[in-house]
């Protein structure tokens, strides 16, 4: 399994709610175990460019999703 994702940077997501956030625009590679703690599940993505900077914008999309449960 390693070999398939030989010479590719990956971008680790640890919560739910931001790895939803980011599937909307990337594919989701691999779901894993989180080695700290095999009860909880980290989610890989391919590391561009493109993806950390939509991922800066979850701040805000999550300020905004909670605003306007308000």
């Amino acid at each position: 399994m390693k070999e398939k994702f030989k010479g590719k940077s990956l971008y680790c997501s640890t919560t739910l709610e931001k790895t939803n956030y980011l599937a909307k625009k990337f594919d989701i590679l691999k779901i894993g175990n989180d080695r700290r703690n095999p009860k909880f599940k980290v989610f890989l993505f391919e590391d561009t460019p493109e993806l950390r900077e939509y991922a800066l914008g979850f701040e805000d999309y999550m300020k905004e999703k909670y605003d306007k449960n308000k």
